[in-house]
């Protein structure tokens, strides 16, 4: 591909979201990634896979043979599953936990943090020299959100939705951590607003029971539309005239979700239900591309819709300055060239300059 060898290895794809099936997708990939590692040569890997299994055993096994690494980190875990309650925070997993997250991050050449608050506690809380952690954000092809799409196009006259209609979308994975029982809430309070429609666009675990609630509870402003396929994003989102993003808990505290880059491509301002100390909540403030609310608090949510409605006349340009932001700090074409000298600073720039270097890629 592209001068590029890749060799892919075999593991077990995680159809539904359980804890079983999730860990042994991330176990699978894990073991078959290594064995690549161990009967292949590679100047360089680039670790950007699920924790812990696989971050473990790929690291394992390339530190084993001397090879540098690069690692991603995209997620602080036993930190997360601590937040979200799955684990105690000063349980026996949870300090296991940190013992393998710390050895794959100490292996490292250099370890990637999507956010500089990320970084900031990466240094601290794994006892890392600054120069080893860089700020490398998640970042989204620019090339597939083309700007100035209408709202009244293909998405609004496919699913019946009138152009007078005031859109408020939520565009991903519709999951536990996403906060949909926020929608429902806020949906019930806006009864009373039959020109504004909550549309909650995508699938996932929480799809189904999305559905039974809206109709168990008869709310007729909100729908969900789904599957959202990626060739489909731009096109659904620009249907919408804000977007809303939540996380619950502390969750978006220290990373940029990818579904907010995105949304700041489409060209439209989002009304965020997250910590004012969150990243995302600064990323909006900074970019002047929206709106920060409580998180899990339906009443201020809807109270956030009133006043975009109100004043639609806003709107346009505050879509128009938050792709400009997106564009010069978080696009494809600004971002994945940096990823790239890291990973050859790491491995030394022959192993992709020279004539007779073997270059392969694990997928």
């Amino acid at each position: 591909m592209n001068g590029i060898d890749v060799l892919h290895t075999w593991h077990l794809l995680s159809k539904k979201s359980t804890f079983f099936s999730r860990a042994a997708e991330n176990l699978t990939f894990g073991v078959s990634s290594s064995l690549a590692l161990a009967l292949h040569d590679f100047d360089v890997v680039y670790v950007n896979t699920w924790p812990l299994f696989s971050q473990f055993l790929t690291t394992l096994a390339a530190a084993g043979r001397g090879i540098p690494l690069v690692v991603s980190v995209q997620d602080l875990y036993p930190e997360s599953l601590a937040l979200k309650g799955l684990i105690g925070a000063r349980s026996w997993l949870a300090r296991l936990m940190y013992r393998f997250d710390e050895f794959v991050v100490g292996r490292a050449r250099f370890v990637i943090a999507v956010s500089e608050g990320m970084r900031e506690y990466l240094i601290s809380s794994r006892r890392l020299i600054p120069e080893k952690v860089i700020n490398i954000p998640n970042w989204q092809d620019d090339g597939l959100f083309p700007a100035g799409l209408p709202r009244d196009g293909a998405f609004r006259k496919r699913h019946g939705i009138d152009r007078d209609k005031f859109v408020c979308m939520f565009a991903g994975s519709v999951t536990m951590s996403a906060g949909m029982e926020l929608y429902l809430n806020t949906a019930a309070l806006l009864r009373c607003r039959p020109e504004i429609l909550l549309v909650i666009a995508g699938d996932g675990s929480r799809r189904k029971w999305m559905e039974q609630q809206i109709s168990a509870r008869r709310l007729h402003n909100i729908m969900v539309v789904y599957p959202l396929l990626p060739k489909d994003v731009s096109e659904t989102q620009a249907a919408a005239d804000v977007m809303m993003l939540s996380l619950t808990g502390n969750t978006a505290q220290n990373a940029a979700p990818s579904k907010l880059i995105a949304y700041l491509l489409s060209e439209r301002p989002v009304v965020a239900c997250v910590s004012k100390e969150s990243t995302p909540a600064r990323i909006i403030s900074e970019a002047g591309a929206g709106f920060v609310v409580e998180p899990d608090r339906p009443e201020m949510l809807a109270r956030a819709i009133v006043e975009c409605a109100a004043n639609k006349d806003k709107l346009g340009e505050m879509g128009r300055v938050g792709r400009r932001y997106a564009m010069e700090r978080f696009s494809r074409s600004v971002l994945l060239p940096r990823l790239c000298d890291l990973i050859e600073k790491a491995g030394g720039s022959s192993a992709f300059h020279g004539e007779k270097t073997n270059v392969q890629k694990i997928a």
